[in-house]
């Protein structure tokens, strides 16, 4: 994976030495920005992290102490309220680093980590000198301990919301007297295949159990993972009290942190010499076309650039209104709740606890409110194309460009809208501040009303218990929950369209800004040999880049 990483930083800085010279100011400054923040991206990419999740006292923490060979170094025995997320880096000086909402709180010893001050949803960094965790760095694999559903759900779910979004792969511990995966972590595994991310299961404490009863045991497991992710799921045994991780090991072996990279990287660093290329090209279209007034084309242009600002400046036609996308989720999320109403009512009418049902309804919220909001991006994005086809036709009326140089510029536009859709609609997931704020609401609706449906189930035959709780869940809780929802459901879909529109506007003006630059450096060419020198020499910084790109 560093490889890569350095390969890719090797490769933005060669394409950016070979343009930058040749680029006018308007593209050399937005170029010159996404460089330096691309840079930063690359240089703080960690790879693959590998959350190790499970019941309260599964067995996490001394599995990874086991593996790491300090017994003591993870905290095996703590209290719910100070349960955080733990993520492990190889450091010849030992440290810890307390951090709450990516800001650091405090650093100290390794020693006093059983002492930090914490609230749920922070995570702290431990730097040990350890070549299991140097080994596992240098592949880009990060081990995270994460609270235990004991801990609460509330401390487990703010956990779970700083890594469900990123490049990561979820481990699940079971405790092998468990026998089985709870219902609530096979709806969890569920809603991460929905996020595309890869699990696994390790059968702890396979040493209270006899060795004959372990195959069936994973067999059974296996089994039920499948079904839930709908793919075969690496399921394994060990025993922290043996030493015995080398199916942790085994698993750990099968990430591919240099494919993460790929995945992440490779499209931004395209789009990053595409920009470069688009920079140099423009010059060269408008060096193509003869134009007698450059001052009077430069204020059509200018127009152009305001009107862009009016136009994306509030409501966009054809496109849903805060109001309408808001509905439009919430139903979603009321579908995707009565669509598993009955699941969650077993979990209710088994006695499985509160915990276990607010689990089961956020695994079935998260992932449709994350995917509902990159619907209505989409949705939204396609509306601003609208606009952004109506300016590029303008701008090849009034410049007279070839159809086939405006289609690149168009297409430029599209390329960026549609790159930042991609970006905001993982926003709200990839920020656990927000998430978390619209999850609260269901979990107060939750704590408010499942003590009322637990009393009924009480003297009852099982099916009468299920039709009187998801009747009790219709009427009731699923509506309840939307409702709460709904005030920041609206914040955040109007805060998305804002950076829809803002980004939108952003760039179309951006680039019609290096159309104007291009045409007050076209008009300073003196000569028709100068002219042509100039575009053979341009034509060919774009040759070096495509060459490249290519290697990408």
């Amino acid at each position: 994976m560093i490889n890569k990483l350095n390969t890719y930083k090797e490769i933005v800085n060669r394409s950016f030495s070979i343009s930058n010279s040749h680029l006018l100011k308007t593209a050399l400054d937005k170029i010159s920005e996404d460089k330096e923040s691309l840079l930063s991206e690359l240089e703080n990419e960690k790879g693959i992290k590998v959350p190790v999740v499970g019941d309260f006292d599964a067995g996490k923490s001394s599995l990874i102490n086991a593996f790491i060979g300090r017994k003591d170094l993870l905290p095996t025995a703590i209290t719910p309220e100070t349960a955080v997320a733990y993520e492990l880096y190889y450091s010849a000086e030992e440290k810890i680093v307390h951090t709450r909402n990516n800001e650091n709180m405090s650093s100290c010893s390794v020693e006093q980590i059983k002492s930090l001050d914490t609230k749920p949803g922070d995570v702290v960094k431990v730097y040990v000198n350890s070549p299991s965790i140097k080994a596992l760095n240098e592949r880009g694999v990060v081990l995270v301990d994460m609270p235990g559903l004991g801990s609460g759900i509330e401390a487990h779910n703010n956990a779970i919301l700083n890594y469900i979004g990123k490049g990561c792969c979820f481990v699940f511990v079971v405790d092998s007297e468990a026998g089985t995966l709870t219902s609530s972590t096979l709806a969890f595994m569920h809603e991460l295949s929905l996020y595309n991310l890869k699990c696994g299961v390790l059968v702890s404490k396979i040493d209270k159990k006899p060795e004959a009863d372990i195959p069936g045991l994973k067999e059974v497991m296996a089994y039920h993972a499948k079904k839930a992710v709908n793919s075969d799921v690496f399921v394994g045994a060990v025993s922290s009290a043996q030493g015995n991780t080398e199916d942790f090991s085994r698993f750990l072996d099968t990430l591919d942190s240099e494919k993460l990279v790929v995945e992440k990287f490779g499209k931004k660093i395209t789009q990053f010499i595409d920009s470069q290329i688009f920079g140099i090209k423009t010059q060269i279209d408008i060096l193509n076309v003869n134009i007698e007034d450059v001052d009077s084309k430069l204020k059509e242009l200018q127009e152009q650039k305001e009107k862009v600002g009016r136009e994306l400046s509030g409501n966009v036609i054809n496109a849903d209104t805060p109001e309408k996308s808001t509905n439009d989720i919430l139903l979603a999320v009321e579908n995707a709740l009565n669509e598993k109403v009955g699941d969650i009512a077993s979990v209710i009418a088994d006695k499985q606890g509160a915990e276990a049902v607010k689990s089961m309804v956020l695994s079935v919220v998260r992932p449709t409110i994350a995917q509902a909001f990159k619907e209505e991006g989409e949705q939204y994005a396609s509306a601003l194309n609208v606009v952004i086809d109506d300016i590029s036709q303008s701008l090849q009326d009034s410049l007279q460009i070839e159809e086939s140089d405006i289609v690149s510029l168009v297409e430029d536009f599209q390329s960026e809208i549609f790159n930042f859709v991609e970006i905001v609609a993982n926003a709200l997931i990839n920020n656990p501040n927000i998430f978390a704020k619209i999850l609260g609401g269901i979990l107060m609706i939750l704590g408010e009303t499942i003590p009322d449906i637990v009393r009924w189930i009480f003297g009852k035959s099982k099916e009468d218990v299920l039709l009187e709780i998801v009747s009790k869940l219709q009427e009731t809780v699923i509506g309840s929950i939307c409702q709460k929802m709904r005030p920041m459901i609206f914040e955040q879909v109007v805060a998305q369209q804002e950076r829809i529109r803002q980004s939108v506007s952003n760039g179309a003006q951006n680039k019609i800004s290096q159309i104007q630059d291009s045409i007050r450096s076209s008009a300073d060419n003196s000569s028709k040999e100068e002219l042509e020198s100039k575009k053979l020499n341009l034509n060919r910084i774009i040759d070096q880049l495509q060459s490249i790109k290519s290697e990408l």
